[in-house]
């Protein structure tokens, strides 16, 4: 018997479901309940369900139509093997042995003409053919199964120029002796002979459809001769909609339809624009199908929100009109716009979006304490662009304190389990070039880590191994030229060589260079994680060789066990990873015998494979408590109080998956040719967003992005969206355009957000959106602080009513000249014990192309020591090489050869000059007041030739002002023969300083020291890039006009603000200093218009470019002498 029941809410549906079962039990304590689903959602719904009103729900078997279908064929027959040759899982490899089988090619048949220059086009093209034309076949046998017969029987059917070579493939399928030949319709057909005397269930449940293929409804007419068949089906309305004609077919032929004839066949507009794959299940559930009972639970909605005037008008299949009688409540006056029922928000993001909602949320909690987080749902096309961010705003550590509890279903396998994410990230990287950005993060996946036992300390030792070996790309010099490089440079195989070989040598041995490597110095406690990674190295060296031969199934799921097993030691919350891991090569092998595939598959083909498991979604999360958070899925619709749709946005819902140009389905399609049950899934998502309106209990909330984060410019809302905002037009006597644009005296019914969610608009009196973040509350209401500058008034009237104290000074070198390469920070650290942010440069991923002024410095000093020693350039350009340090190539050749020109430039005496012994020296000092200085000095630069410091890229300005003051020091307390000449020994640019009379700089030494004692409380207004050039701008002015210091004040000032504050092409110190920053940004009155700031630029920066003096004009005042 067939017995239907219909209802316009699933819950009714649900509860006539669950009294059956009570009332009507099943003979026999371990008969299990055959129940039949269209999705895993669904069956937790009617699991959770059961449990809640029957009090227990168990012995139940739950089935997918084809499941069903073939399971019940194979009951029946008892010979059938537990899956289908035909379907798609094990047509796939046989399509793929017909297409690898040399004889297939040299054919004369359709199939093969067609398809050999496409199989022969690339390595994978017979894999992903085999996987589309599993996929259409199958579908064919669905939807098509009068074709697959006649094509069977040798008929065409006159399909087009593709039926023939499809025709001929089918034939060579179905011909295959060793798999019987035997497909669905051929089991069906002895499935109907067998029928009477067949063994089935007693009864058989099929729960909660809204759409089935003819095929599987005609299953269930055949079965219900014979067994008691209840379908329970959801219906938008409880009158006949069969007839309801979509628009677009209205258009067509609505030269010959009068008006009324139209309105008349439309019916309710959202039924007739978005429920055909509902209109045609129902007109074939109700017209072509007898029933000796049906049951009708529709129900109304009690309520007179506009939700429920909605929902009626569909279930009485009613056209919305606007009952207000009063016309100022018509329009956007209309009082049922706004009972929330039905809300509309557009965003300018999906973080937005969420947080939006959020708010949302926390309201209708507030306004209904009977509801819970697992009444509110959360939909949309895709979760992927949300994950980001739903921890940020609902987790436990959200920045308003309020968090809420969720659970996120429809997540790729390999982006919610980490286990995945490891194996999914070692497949990536055996199919790579072993780029740094592809190792990297397989160091820091956790199963990894567990298995080598390494902890966060361990991982950050091999990133800054890896970083100092300058790795690359590249295992060894055969990948490299693979991909078109030479040597072994940047290669993996090459650094770990030179750690081994750091290994044997004695410490201090990384200039020796060995069959032309240079070892590399490690700590021997290192040594052993070293050894770990050259372990895992040797391991991916090995699997990539040995993956690059192709062989069979089997061999690749051992291969693949073997790998996993050795990389990875699974985490607890990995077993059940694992678990699906295992199984899915299970299957794997299971249907590659089935089909009885024997080929050899490339590494590419098998991750290929792989990825397609990977990428498959987890239902996991699908009801597990909370608010559920997921994707559209087709037949699940579920009820919830609160339902909300977010991501309605045009191009991605309704999605539209593109078929393949040789469907034939989807020319039937193209040519208006489509057949009641057809599947599309643009049909398929607009009828799910039909079936979302009807599921909202109390509220629908809707939400897309409307304006561009970018320039706040309009964006188009999904169709859908406009067609739904019509029939509410219709329901309140408005124009669509006056809900989302408004009508000039009234704002859009739609809600447009601001762009960031600490937006004033949000917290003003009658303001029409609202927030619940009470710390941006309490921010924008507090009164504006006006940021005081660091160092205020009181601050300086704290100094001034300190008493005054004789302060003795004892100070090193060291800290002298901290002092004068940055006396803020030295102040900061003093003062508030401040320290500067750390900051780490970004991973350099890519070979070097070109050398700056960090990569160039390694190789300068390197030629400057081989100078010193008399070395052979050519020897350490080779160890440079050796090193990894310039670029491959020609490149290398060119700066290498640049480097050396600059170096061999340089006079040969600074190289050879004898290094003299340190020369100590305690200068002391007692200033008015009665203190007491001392400045411990130790020179350490001198040489026969004068004062060296030697430099491998341009000074900075702190490091010139601490080379000017040991000059100073040095002319001070240096007695001896030697010149007292300081050199800026710098490849590119050298110059020194003339000697200075030694009681000139004995006084500039102690007004340095006078500045440094000032500089103790209050920040001295010295900034050494800053003021060195208002120094050399004074200089060159002062040559200029000499007797004009006004002139000579403003041109220094000038240079000084572009480099302390920058301008529009490069920053200033201001800028780049974070100290400088923290101190100054917010005063008033910039620190360069202090009258000290000159009067250091005058005592201390001018001298210096007085005394400067270019290495040429040096060798002719020493000539001329």
């Amino acid at each position: 018997m067939l017995i239907l029941h219909q209802s316009n809410r699933l819950e009714n549906l649900a509860q006539s479901f669950a009294s059956l079962l009570q009332n009507l039990p099943i003979n026999g304590v371990f008969t299990p309940e055959t129940i039949v689903i269209q999705s895993q959602g669904m069956k937790r719904y009617v699991n959770r369900f059961l449990a809640l009103h029957n009090g227990i729900a168990a012995n139940l078997d739950f089935n997918l139509p084809a499941r069903f279908m073939w399971k019940t064929m194979q009951q029946s027959l008892g010979q059938l093997p537990k899956v289908s040759p035909f379907s798609s899982t094990v047509l796939h490899w046989r399509l793929m042995q017909l297409f690898e089988n040399p004889q297939f090619k040299q054919q004369n048949s359709p199939a093969a003409q067609y398809l050999s220059n496409y199989i022969d086009s690339r390595d994978e093209a017979y894999f992903d053919l085999a996987f589309i034309l599993a996929d259409i076949f199958d579908q064919y046998m669905v939807y098509r199964f009068d074709w697959t017969e006649a094509w069977q029987h040798n008929q065409l059917l006159g399909l087009g120029a593709d039926e023939a070579w499809q025709a001929d493939l089918w034939q060579q399928l179905t011909a295959q002796e060793s798999h019987q030949g035997e497909h669905r319709l051929q089991v069906w057909e002895r499935f109907l002979e067998a029928l009477p005397t067949a063994k089935l269930p007693e009864r058989i449940w099929v729960f909660g459809i809204t759409s089935m293929a003819p095929m599987y409804l005609d299953l269930f007419r055949q079965l219900s001769q014979y067994t008691d068949v209840h379908i329970f089906a959801t219906n938008p309305s409880q009158a006949y909609w069969g007839d309801v004609i979509e628009p677009t077919f209205l258009l067509r032929k609505y030269e010959s339809m009068s008006t009324e004839e139209a309105a008349q066949h439309q019916g309710h507009p959202l039924l007739a624009s978005l429920g055909k794959q509902g209109r045609d299940f129902f007109s074939a559930l109700t017209s072509d199908i007898e029933y000796e009972f049906s049951l009708d639970l529709f129900q109304e909605n009690a309520n007179t929100t506009l939700l429920a005037r909605l929902q009626n008008d569909l279930l009485h299949l009613h056209s919305p009109q606007n009952h207000a009688t009063d016309p100022t409540h018509s329009g956007l006056n209309h009082p049922d716009l706004y009972d929330g029922s039905i809300v509309m928000n557009s965003a300018h993001s999906a973080l937005r979006e969420l947080q939006i909602l959020k708010d949302h949320i926390i309201q209708n909690l507030a306004q209904n304490p009977t509801w819970q987080l697992h009444d509110i749902a959360v939909l949309t096309p895709q979760v992927d662009p949300y994950l980001p961010y739903l921890e940020a705003v609902f987790g436990p550590n959200c920045p308003d304190g309020k968090p809420l509890a969720y659970s996120v279903s429809d997540v790729r396998l390999s982006r919610q389990q980490p286990l995945m994410q490891a194996i999914e990230q070692f497949l990536h990287l055996m199919d790579s070039r072993f780029e740094l950005s592809d190792m990297l993060p397989l160091l820091d996946t956790p199963a990894l880590q567990q298995r080598f036992d390494w902890d966060t300390d361990d991982v950050a030792l091999l990133h800054t191994t890896i970083r100092e070996l300058n790795i690359r790309w590249g295992l060894d010099d055969n990948m490299r030229r693979q991909f078109g490089g030479e040597g072994d440079a940047f290669t993996w195989s090459q650094a770990l060589e030179r750690v081994c070989m750091g290994w044997m040598l004695p410490q201090g041995s990384s200039h020796i260079a060995w069959h032309e490597l240079v070892p590399y110095d490690s700590e021997p406690n290192h040594w052993a994680i070293l050894a770990q990674l050259n372990h895992l190295v040797s391991l991916l060296q090995s699997y990539h060789q040995q993956w690059q031969e192709d062989t069979d199934i089997a061999t690749w799921v051992m291969r693949l066990q073997d790998a996993i097993k050795e990389l990875f030691l699974p985490l607890e919350r990995d077993a059940f990873s694992l678990q699906q891991w295992q199984q899915n090569l299970q299957e794997w092998q299971q249907y590659a015998d089935m089909a009885q595939y024997q080929g050899k598959l490339s590494f590419a083909i098998v991750k290929r494979h792989i990825s397609a498991f990977l990428q498959q979604q987890s239902q996991a999360g699908f009801l597990r408590g909370g608010i559920t958070i997921c994707s559209m899925v087709p037949m699940r619709g579920l009820p919830f109080q609160m339902l909300c749709l977010l991501g309605m946005n045009d191009g991605e819902f309704p999605r539209d998956t593109k078929a393949p140009s040789f469907d034939l389905i989807y020319q039937d399609a193209l040519h208006h040719r489509m057949r009641k049950g057809d599947r599309s899934r643009r049909d398929d998502d607009r009828y799910l967003f039909l079936e979302t309106l009807l599921n909202a209990r109390s509220q629908l909330y809707l939400s897309y992005i409307g304006k561009s984060i970018k320039n706040d410019e309009r964006l188009a809302a999904s169709t859908v969206v406009y067609e739904f905002i019509d029939t509410i037009a219709l329901m309140v006597g408005a124009s669509s355009q006056d809900l989302i644009e408004g009508d000039g005296e009234q704002a859009p019914w739609i809600t447009s957000h601001p762009l960031q969610a600490f937006s004033p608009n949000y917290f003003a009196p009658q303001a029409k959106v609202y927030s619940y973040r009470q710390d941006i509350a309490q921010a924008l209401n507090a009164p504006a602080k006006h940021i005081e500058a660091f160092i205020d008034g009181a601050y300086e009237n704290h100094l001034q009513a300190l008493p005054t104290q004789h302060e003795d000074l004892n100070l090193h070198m060291h800290e002298w000249l901290a002092f004068w390469r940055n006396p803020t920070r030295v102040w900061l650290k003093q003062q508030l014990s401040w320290q500067d942010t750390y900051a780490q440069d970004a991973w350099p991923e890519q070979e070097l192309f070109e050398l700056d002024a960090y990569d160039s410095m390694p190789l300068y000093e390197a030629f400057y020591d081989a100078r010193r020693q008399r070395q052979s350039l050519e020897h350490v350009a080779a160890q440079i090489l050796q090193r990894n340090q310039v670029p491959m190539g020609k490149l290398s050749q060119l700066h290498i050869e640049t480097i050396q020109k600059q170096v061999l430039s340089m006079p040969s005496e600074w190289f050879h000059a004898p290094t003299l012994p340190n020369l100590d020296h305690v200068l002391e000092h007692r200033f008015h007041d009665g203190s007491h200085v001392q400045l411990q000095l130790s020179l350490s630069h001198r040489t026969d030739c004068g004062q060296i410091f030697w430099f491998h890229k341009t000074p900075t300005a702190p490091e010139k002002m601490a080379a000017w003051l040991e000059h100073l020091a040095f002319c001070a307390i240096d007695h001896s023969h030697i010149p007292k000449t300081t050199i800026i020994a710098w490849a590119e640019n050298a110059w020194q300083w003339r000697p200075v009379n030694s009681d000139v700089a004995k006084q500039y030494l102690l007004e340095s020291l006078i500045l440094l004692r000032l500089g103790k409380h209050k920040p001295l207004p010295f900034f050494a890039r800053a003021s060195l050039a208002a120094g050399e701008a004074w200089y060159k002015q002062a040559k200029k006009t000499p007797d004009d210091e006004a002139i000579i004040q403003e041109e220094s000032r000038k240079k000084a603000y572009v480099a302390f504050a920058g301008n529009h092409f490069k920053s200033g110190q201001l800028q780049q200093e974070e100290g400088t920053n923290l101190v100054y940004a917010h005063s008033e009155d910039s620190p360069l218009d202090s009258h000290l700031f000159m009067e250091v630029v005058k005592q201390m920066c001018v001298p210096m470019y007085e005394y400067i003096v270019a290495i040429e004009d040096a060798d002719k005042e020493t000539h001329a002498s």
